[in-house]
């Protein structure tokens, strides 16, 4: 029997690294699956085939019908549009996160953040009791 190495119950040991993150230990295969060397016989058989096929052609039929060009047509604009903002944003982080960290303390000062929170209660609570009433 072969298990799937987050299977194992020492599957979460590895080598930790000079920055602290933690590796899994290298193994040959990182599927868990064992073909016992009939490689060739498990890849012609046809039930495997006809099932990979099929799990395949769902997923390219659900993508369709989620982003096809019938149903958003401008699917491929938008993610091209979408990588530049993350690409941008990953390429000016140290900039964002210094923006961030300054409206942060300076509405803290202020005392926005408190205001802000008693407020947004204040917001809750009256739609909350608006849908009561209605």
């Amino acid at each position: 029997m072969v298990f799937n190495r987050l299977e194992l119950p020492h599957a979460d040991q590895g080598v930790i690294d000079r920055s602290g993150f933690r590796s899994a230990p290298c193994t040959s295969r990182s599927s868990g699956v064992e073909i016992n060397g009939n490689d060739k016989e498990t890849v012609a058989d046809p039930r495997l085939q006809l099932a990979i096929y099929s799990a395949t052609q769902r997923l390219i039929d659900h993508r369709a019908s989620a982003v096809g060009i019938k149903v958003l047509p401008e699917y491929q604009d938008l993610r091209t549009l979408a990588h530049e903002i993350k690409k941008h944003t990953i390429e000016h982080l140290d900039y964002y996160l210094e923006q961030l960290e300054a409206n942060v303390v300076g509405a803290w000062r202020q005392g926005d953040l408190l205001r802000g929170c008693a407020a947004s209660d204040r917001l809750v609570l009256d739609l909350a009791k608006q849908r009561n009433r209605g």
